[in-house]
């Protein structure tokens, strides 16, 4: 039993209360030791690298920094850099280009030649232009019967162009919502993290005040650990807002394919 309960200064109930709330927090730890580790074998592996190979540099969260200006709104042209979507238009051209390929093969050959030689019966006419002759033939080669294969087969192609182009739009829709998904997180982080900070810096306060009571013999030593408990829990809350940020501040560059810079240079 703890002193200021043997000593009657606190309830034990709420002594046990506190060792519950520590408890609680020490059996978070594995966990995130867990996705610590699991977080670092994939970074080796993004690395090229087995895990034994590599170790995670020594970095702070506080040497982490947002960009200096995050884009509350961003161009569509900013959208199209997405590798998805530019797979997707290549998908289409392609699918257009096998439709005029198949259209092509339905229609007739037609080949022109000529030719030129001496028609003349004497010497002397031979030279004239009237002793010259010239022929011009046209050979016209049309597919042959074979069933509808080839009707069919522009059939498909169109069929797989129409496919192409639904696909490519639902891409393209697919990312503009991804993209406004993640700016809706943004602008929701930046006000969640504000909140968080108003409430760290009550707890700091908060506690400060009741060391100072404490000392001044005011409270009991219980309060000053329920209130570094709260303290605890603060700023836990405020590096969950923070990091939340930073993730969604990652996922907008990626749903834009690389950035929010000059469309025009591609994606970075």
């Amino acid at each position: 039993m703890p002193r200021c309960a043997r000593a009657g200064t606190a309830a034990y109930a709420a002594v046990l209360t506190l060792q519950n709330e520590q408890a609680a927090l020490e059996a978070t730890l594995p966990v995130l030791e867990q996705k610590r580790a699991q977080a670092a074998d994939l970074l080796a592996t993004l690395s090229g690298l087995l895990p034994a190979q590599w170790s995670s540099p020594e970095l702070s969260l506080n040497e982490i920094t947002l960009p200096a200006d995050l884009p509350e709104t961003v161009p569509s042209q900013l959208v199209r850099q997405r590798p998805d979507v530019l797979q997707a238009e290549a998908l289409l051209h392609a699918a257009s280009a096998e439709v005029g390929v198949a259209t092509a093969a339905m229609l007739p050959n037609l080949t022109l030649s000529a030719g030129g030689g001496l028609a003349g019966t004497s010497l002397a006419s031979m030279g004239a232009r009237a002793g010259q002759s010239w022929a011009l033939a046209a050979d016209v080669a049309a597919p042959l019967f074979e069933g509808g294969t080839l009707w069919y087969g522009r059939k498909a192609a169109q069929d797989a162009y129409d496919a192409s182009r639904a696909q490519y739009r639902q891409t393209v829709l697919s990312a503009f919502a991804q993209v406004a998904d993640v700016l809706y997180a943004l602008e929701h982080d930046a006000g969640a993290l504000e909140a968080q900070t108003r409430a760290l810096a009550a707890a700091r306060e908060a506690l400060r005040l009741l060391r100072a009571d404490y000392r001044a013999g005011t409270v009991d030593y219980l309060q000053i650990l329920v209130a570094d408990a709260q303290l605890h829990q603060a700023q836990i809350a405020w590096l969950e807002a923070d990091a939340q940020r930073l993730q969604d501040t990652v996922a907008l560059y990626a749903a834009l394919g690389g950035g929010w810079g000059d469309a025009g240079d591609g994606p970075r």
